[in-house]
C-alpha cells in the first residue's frame, strides 16, 4: 500500500503541473492520490459511466479528473456540480429542547430539523411499561399488608425481580436509613466520603462489620491513617467478600495495589484526600457536574459514576433534579435494545428522557396504573431500567431552610 502510494504521487504529478486551476481538496493530506487510485482501478475494471464531483469551486479538482482520464485512455465524462454561492448558514440540529433538554416530539412545528424518532418494537415495549406497572403493584401491596401471592401474573409470582423504585431495594433503604443519614457526628465531606464508599462495595455487611471495627462509621480520619484498610481487610476475613454480587466492578490495578479493595482505597484517597473531592462535590450546581466529577477518577466507568451520583443526590447534601441529566447503563442498554427496533437520531440517554415524557400517555394506553403507585412519577433514573432499576426520590428529607 505505501509503494501504491509513492506510485500515484509520482504519476500524478504531471498532471498536477498541467492544471490551470490548483486542486483545493482537503478532505486529507491524501485525497488526490485516492481518487487517482479509484480512477485506475476503474479503469482496470473497464467500468463504464460519468465521474460527478459535488463541490467543484473553481474547478481544479474537476480538471484534475478530466486530465487523468484522458490519460488512462477512457471516455468517461466529467460532470461537476455547484452551487457557487459558499456555504447557507448553518442551522441547529434540532430545535431548542423543551423542559431541560429531551427532543421535541416527531409532529414539531418550530423552525430546524427534527431528529427521526425512535421506533418501539411491538409488544415488547408495551411489556415494559406493564412491568413497571404491574411490578411496583406488587411491592404497594405487600407494603400493605396483603397477604400474598401479590399478582395472577405467573412470571411475576415464580420469579424474583429488582423493585421498579431503586430507592425502595433492600440495599439501597440501608444506604438511605444508615449512610446518608445516620445521626453519628461527621463533617459534610465525611458523608459525601462514606455514600461513595458504601456504593463502591454495596453490601451491608461490609460496611457493619467495618464499623464494628473501628467503632464508628467510617471518616476521612480513617481514610488518612489506615484504619480503613485493616477494618476492610478483617470484613474480607469475617465474612468472605466485600463486594456485590448483583453487578461487577473494573477489577484493574488502576493504583498499583494487588487486591481489589486496595486499589478502591488509595481511590478515596485520590479523591477525598489529595483532590478534596467533597468540597468540590458541595459547589457542584447540577447532576452533570457531579457526574462528571466522579467519573474523571480511575475505576469510574460510566455505570458506577451514575449510580453514585444518585445516591449522592438522596442526601441532604445535594438537591438537583434527576429530570436534568441521566446515563444510561450496560443493563439499560440491552433493556433499550430488546425495547426498539430503530433508536432513530436518539442516543440511549435521549431515549430515557423520551420515555420519562411519554410515561402518562403509555400507562394511560394500556389502561394501567401508573407506576408511581403513591411513589411520585416515574424519573429518568425509573425509566432507564428497561433491564435495569430506577429510582425515586420523593421520600427524600428536605435539606435545611428548603420548604417539605
Amino acid at each position: 500500500m505505501r509503494e501504491d502510494r509513492h506510485l500515484a504521487l509520482a504519476l500524478r504529478r504531471p498532471v498536477t503541473a498541467q492544471l490551470l486551476v490548483p486542486s483545493l481538496t482537503n478532505g486529507y493530506p491524501h485525497s488526490l492520490v485516492h481518487l487517482y487510485q479509484c480512477l485506475v482501478n476503474a479503469a482496470r475494471l473497464g467500468l463504464s459511466g460519468a465521474v460527478a464531483e459535488f463541490g467543484m469551486f473553481k474547478g481544479g479538482t474537476t480538471m484534475f479528473l478530466s486530465k487523468v482520464i484522458e490519460r488512462l485512455g477512457a471516455s468517461w465524462p466529467v460532470i461537476g456540480f455547484d452551487t457557487f454561492g459558499g456555504f447557507p448558514p448553518r442551522r441547529p440540529v434540532v430545535p431548542p429542547a423543551r423542559n431541560r433538554g429531551v427532543l421535541p416530539p416527531a409532529d414539531y412545528a418550530g423552525g430546524g430539523l427534527v431528529k427521526r424518532p425512535p421506533v418501539p418494537r411491538p409488544r415488547i415495549y408495551d411489556l415494559y411499561w406493564y412491568f413497571a406497572s404491574e411490578r411496583q403493584r406488587m411491592f404497594a401491596r405487600r407494603v400493605a399488608g396483603d397477604p400474598g401471592p401479590w399478582t395472577d401474573d405467573p412470571i411475576l409470582r415464580e420469579f424474583k425481580f429488582c423493585n421498579v423504585f431503586r430507592a425502595a431495594d433492600r440495599v439501597s433503604q440501608y444506604m438511605i436509613r444508615d449512610v446518608c443519614y445516620h445521626d453519628e457526628p461527621c463533617t459534610d465531606e465525611d458523608r459525601l466520603f462514606q455514600i461513595v464508599a458504601f456504593r463502591t462495595f454495596s453490601k451491608t455487611a461490609t460496611w457493619r462489620t467495618a464499623r464494628d471495627f473501628l467503632g464508628r462509621y467510617p471518616v476521612l480520619d480513617d481514610l488518612a491513617d489506615g484504619a480503613l484498610p485493616s477494618a476492610l481487610d478483617h470484613a474480607r476475613t469475617s465474612n468472605g467478600g466485600l463486594y456485590t454480587g448483583a453487578f461487577i466492578l473494573c477489577a484493574t490495578d488502576a493504583y498499583g495495589q494487588s487486591a481489589k479493595h486496595r486499589n478502591h482505597v488509595e481511590l478515596f484517597r485520590h479523591m477525598f484526600l489529595h483532590d478534596q473531592l467533597g468540597a468540590k462535590l458541595l459547589e457542584t450546581k447540577s447532576l452533570r457536574e457531579v457526574y462528571e466529577l466522579l467519573h474523571g477518577y480511575p475505576l469510574m466507568g460510566d455505570f458506577m459514576s451514575y449510580q453514585t451520583t444518585i445516591d449522592l443526590n438522596y442526601s441532604a447534601l445535594l438537591d438537583f433534579s434527576e429530570n436534568e441529566f441521566t446515563q444510561a447503563g450496560p443493563g439499560a442498554l440491552r433493556g433499550i435494545k430488546k425495547c426498539f427496533e430503530d433508536l432513530g437520531d436518539y442516543t440511549p440517554a435521549e431515549i430515557v428522557l423520551w420515555m420519562t415524557e411519554r410515561q402518562d400517555e403509555e400507562f394511560a394506553d394500556l389502561a394501567c396504573h401508573s407506576a408511581g403507585c403513591g411513589g411520585g412519577r416515574c424519573t429518568p433514573s425509573t425509566a432507564r431500567a428497561c433491564s435495569a432499576r430506577p429510582t425515586n426520590t420523593a421520600g427524600k428529607p428536605p435539606r435545611a431552610g428548603q420548604r417539605p
